[in-house]
């Protein structure tokens, strides 16, 4: 049989290795400059091309057939799997994801991820298309850009107080002076006595100043509470905004040496919150967890380390509890005395850090609570727990 002619005025695309579409295909796939992996259902890889090679400092031969958590480790691959399980649902997801490879040499990146399913006929999957971005200087623009923002927000809130401290520390004064006044003339008045009615004007003008000091503190306490407003609430998956702040917690560097295990919950938990309040409330008990291992590392005797063996030194949990988001930040560190447990949350009850905690907790309970959620502690055989939930949304 001759070969089919192209139409007329068409020419056929020539491939790199004659005609044949396969290698076609390959040579395509292989000059594309985005990351490309194909995994088939049960996460194993079946193909990576040369970009990805240079990404992750990996010899392509040397992944195929692996797992994914076994390439980029359990980690990593328990914050990517709720993505999956919605790509494995008919959902093409993109995500971002910090992934260690122990490449040649190591790298650790930010990585833009998009995974798109691969089905074949109705309720069958095949595997998964996916695609890789570094966006890992990206990403500490934004935190550079997010920690500039806190700080002038932060002068800013500071600057309204002064003001405002001022303001009222003036309005203050004055009435102040004339109620003490008035209040010593009432003395010297029955001192020498006069009339009670002229004693009763004189003390009833001392009350009315006292109420316009009470007054000026009235608008001190708004003024505070105006500064301490959180953002406009939004919809948020609890998970993403756990995982932002772990992307804090390793890309600032706050703690190189110490691994924090994920167990997320696999489904997405829907709250409704200031992400930004509720993300610093997770770092601030990351770094907590992180500093109490830090101390315990120093203290522990070698008896401790060898029982300490094979349990996680920081992890961090979520799930549904009911009608509520609950995660948890756990560590292994000395845990908390009993006798300092009930004023944990309160301010400057816990301030000199002995254990890793301190005065942020406070700060931690007030934004919790604002959501209408609670932040709790629970002692550990090993360690300490710190909790807290909040409403899923409807």
């Amino acid at each position: 049989m001759s070969a089919s002619k192209a139409p007329h005025g068409a020419h056929p695309m020539p491939g790199p290795h004659g005609d044949d579409p396969a290698s076609f295909h390959q040579a395509l796939l292989e000059a594309v400059p985005l990351s490309l992996v194909y995994l088939d259902d049960d996460y194993r890889y079946l193909y990576a091309n040369q970009s990805y090679a240079r990404l992750t400092g990996l010899v392509v031969a040397e992944v195929l057939g692996r797992s994914l958590s076994e390439v980029i480790g359990e980690n990593a691959f328990a914050r990517a799997l709720p993505y999956f399980r919605r790509a494995r649902a008919g959902e093409t997801v993109s995500f971002r994801n910090a992934v260690h490879y122990p490449g040649r040499p190591p790298v650790q990146v930010t990585l833009q991820v998009t995974v798109a399913p691969h089905p074949v006929g109705a309720g069958t999957l095949l595997g998964f298309l996916v695609t890789l971005a570094d966006v890992t200087a990206e990403q500490q623009m934004e935190l550079e850009r997010r920690a500039l923002r806190d700080r002038i927000d932060l002068f800013t809130r500071q600057l309204v107080a002064q003001e405002t401290v001022f303001a009222v520390a003036h309005d203050l004064n004055q009435p102040l002076y004339s109620a003490g006044a008035l209040c010593a003339a009432a003395g010297r008045m029955l001192d020498k006595q006069y009339p009670l009615h002229q004693v009763a004007g004189t003390i009833a003008r001392a009350n009315e100043a006292l109420r316009r000091a009470s007054a000026s503190i009235d608008r001190l306490v708004d003024a505070y509470r105006d500064m301490e407003r959180v953002a406009p609430l939004v919809e948020s998956d609890l998970n993403h905004i756990c995982c932002l702040a772990l992307d804090q917690h390793y890309s600032g560097k706050l703690f190189p040496g110490q691994a924090v295990q994920m167990a997320l919950a696999p489904e997405p938990l829907p709250v409704r919150v200031s992400a930004l309040a509720i993300e610093r409330v997770i770092l601030n008990l990351l770094r907590n967890a992180a500093e109490a291992v830090g101390q315990a590392d120093e203290a522990q005797t070698e008896a401790q380390t060898e029982a300490r063996a094979g349990a996680p030194l920081l992890a961090v949990t979520s799930h549904r509890q009911g009608g509520f988001a609950r995660l948890c930040v756990v560590d292994g560190g000395p845990g908390v005395p009993p006798a300092q447990q009930a004023g944990l949350f309160e301010p400057l009850e816990y301030s000199d850090k002995p254990l890793g905690q301190g005065v942020g907790l406070s700060i931690c309970r007030k934004l919790i609570e604002r959501h209408d959620g609670r932040i709790w502690h629970e002692p550990r055989a090993q360690g300490s727990a710190f909790c807290f939930e909040l409403p899923l949304a409807s």
